[in-house]
């Protein structure tokens, strides 16, 4: 009995062992369950931590390749206003002309080079020596010394008396000429106003007292006005070809005695500006039924005082015809319609920029678009310090097409000559500057002062080309620039325009005027003879007073005197 008490206890005992072991164990696996737990949250936040980092660095990323672009937009800005900054420098203190030297050209390509830019051999047309006959001729050094002056001047011959001493010799002979000695003095004769006096006597029969007659009164281009052709004339061309306001002119004619109020002055030019206007739509007609018509436009300041500001911006036409023949027109816009509606159905080729306002008037395919190389490569030379050697070789390659158009003036090619020389020399200039050009305008910077000036000219390319087909058309539209650089230069002085039927007076008085200097008229006799003539003139030989009808009218007399 003891023997199974004791094994009992043992048991018991062994029992009481195995559950402890079994609660350690339990605790145990209870500890590790609570490790894991602890390990998987551990993991779940780390997971989550993990993910939010991967949101920051996609932020991050996000942000930086959004800071990237924007300091590239900075640089596309900063490098834009730089452009920018050296044009208005170029337009206030540079030279007007954008004429680049071969040799300037070279080293600028080479320039590029030799700081590591990955450019391009240039095209075979930038690196070619000129050759002999596309090679313009130097200009003569400019004398020194003064300039004679001109044979066509008046003269007045004074002689001037010797002295007793210088006329009798030592021995008590008196000399005898042999010779003369002229010295030449240019000379001034202030303007002045002086009143011409018509008298007409009246006459009568003693016999009739009812019958009396008189002289019929001067024609005056002024119904009973005071002005002479002569002095409507001088104001014009003082307004108009010399840019002097009215208010200045009115100040000269005060120094010179007379007191004309600036509004008179204002009456004057409209009632001159009023029967010139036939002229002016004369010129029109000359100008539409050319083949070729060459336009531009520039803004001025027209005063309104039906609206605020009581001054808004108009526009000034211009529109060149035949040598002799340009119309100016004043619009209240620069809207195409205006030059749709001066056109009429006109048929032919328009030379003129790239402004949208024009795309109307190619639109049914009668008039023929033709474009201006001044215009493309001046984009061109505005990017040079931008792209020097890519610049330098599409100025290069225009340059090469004016210097062949420079031979044929030159050369005095006909049209059909000139025509041939351009199938000959241009057209293989304009296929490599183009396919040049293709090569660059997909690797660009879209804002870039290049890439805009390639895109430019390959948008323009077949209006650019247009002259090639044609030995009348030109090169450039610089013609119509020059025409409108007279409104340019008056603006500056008149400042605005009085109204939009001011504007309209200015356009006819810059037709006449420019008109007849580009025929190498006096444009103050050439007004003063049309103005005598055209207020009694029949519609029918209002033609016969353009500047070119007035200028062949002379020749003629001029031939049939010799």
């Amino acid at each position: 009995m003891a023997d199974e008490r004791t094994r009992i206890e043992e048991l018991e005992a062994e029992l009481a062992r195995a559950r402890a072991l079994l609660a350690a164990h339990d605790s145990a696996i209870a500890e590790r369950d609570s490790a894991i737990a602890e390990r998987d949250s551990a993991i779940v936040e780390k997971d989550a931590a993990l993910e939010e980092a991967g949101v920051e660095i996609s932020k991050r990323d996000d942000a930086i390749r959004l800071m990237h672009l924007a300091i590239g937009k900075r640089d596309d800005t900063i490098r834009l206003l730089r452009a920018e900054v050296a044009k208005l420098c170029r337009q206030i203190y540079g030279r007007s002309t954008e004429g680049v030297d071969a040799d300037q050209l070279l080293l600028a390509f080479e320039e590029a080079r030799a700081a590591g830019e990955e450019v391009e051999l240039p095209p075979e047309f930038l690196d070619e020596a000129p050759d002999g006959e596309d090679e313009p001729a130097k200009a003569s050094k400019r004398r020194n010394g003064r300039a004679p002056l001109s044979p066509l001047l008046p003269r007045e011959r004074i002689e001037v008396p010797l002295t007793d001493e210088q006329r009798l010799c030592d021995c008590g002979c008196e000399r005898v000429p042999f010779g003369e000695d002229i010295t030449e003095v240019l000379d001034y004769t202030p303007a002045c106003l002086r009143v011409l006096e018509y008298v007409r006597t009246k006459v009568r029969c003693e016999a009739c007292p009812a019958s009396i007659h008189q002289a019929s009164p001067p024609d005056l281009p002024i119904l009973k006005g005071r002005p002479s052709a002569e002095l409507l004339a001088a104001i014009l061309l003082a307004k108009f070809g010399d840019h002097l306001p009215l208010a200045r002119q009115a100040r000269r004619f005060k120094r010179l005695g007379q007191v004309i109020r600036r509004q008179t002055l204002m009456d004057w030019v409209r009632d001159a500006t009023w029967l010139l206007r036939r002229i002016a739509d004369a010129i029109a007609a000359e100008v539409l039924a050319t083949p070729v018509i060459q336009t531009d436009e520039t803004g001025i300041r027209v005063r309104d005082p039906t609206r605020k500001p009581a001054v808004r911006k108009g526009r000034i036409w211009c529109w060149c015809g035949p040598p002799g023949a340009i119309r100016y027109m004043a619009t209240p816009t620069r809207e195409g319609r205006w030059a749709e509606e001066f056109l009429g159905d006109y048929e032919g080729f328009i030379q003129a920029d790239a402004y949208s306002g024009f795309d109307r008037l190619f639109r049914d395919g009668s008039r023929t678009e033709v474009g201006c190389w001044a215009h493309a490569r001046r984009k061109f030379y505005e990017a040079l310090e931008e792209e020097p050697a890519r610049a330098a070789v599409v100025i290069a390659g225009i340059r090469k097409l004016f210097r062949i158009e420079e031979t044929a003036s030159k050369a005095g090619l006909t049209t059909d000559e000139r025509h041939a020389l351009r199938q000959e020399k241009a057209a293989p200039v304009h296929a490599r500057l183009f396919r040049y050009l293709e090569t660059l305008q997909a690797e660009l910077r879209p804002n870039s002062l290049f890439r805009k000036a390639v895109n430019y000219a390959m948008n323009q390319r077949k209006a650019l080309t247009t002259y090639l087909t044609d030995g009348r058309l030109c090169i450039d539209n610089n013609r119509s620039e020059r025409s409108l650089r007279a409104v340019a230069l008056g603006r500056k002085n008149w400042l605005f325009a009085g109204s939009a039927e001011g504007a309209d007076r200015a356009a006819i008085a810059y037709s006449l005027i420019r008109s007849a200097i580009e025929l190498g008229i006096n444009p103050r006799i050439y007004l003063a003879d049309v103005l005598t003539r055209v207020a009694r003139c029949p519609e029918s030989e209002v033609p016969q007073l353009t500047p070119r009808a007035w200028k062949a009218a002379r020749d003629a007399e001029a031939r049939s005197d010799v």
